[in-house]
């Protein structure tokens, strides 16, 4: 998908990332800018893979998202 083509995603979309991302640390943030009706969660402490250690907050977040 290209940039352009975010600007047609017409759900409501949460974008997650990891506050400690080394690979792409903004990502995150311009992808939220270029998403209509998308909300950015931001892990603090999380690098740029999955870690178990965040798993309920991602869960949590993902549940309340889809309700």
């Amino acid at each position: 998908m290209s940039l352009q083509e975010l600007g047609n995603i017409t759900v409501p979309t949460l974008v997650i990332v990891g506050g400690q991302d080394p690979i792409f640390p903004a990502h995150g943030q311009a992808m939220v800018k270029l998403i209509p009706l998308s909300r950015l969660l931001l892990i603090e402490n999380m690098g740029h893979t999955l870690n178990p250690v965040f798993f309920a907050e991602i869960i949590l977040a993902i549940a309340e998202h889809i309700i």
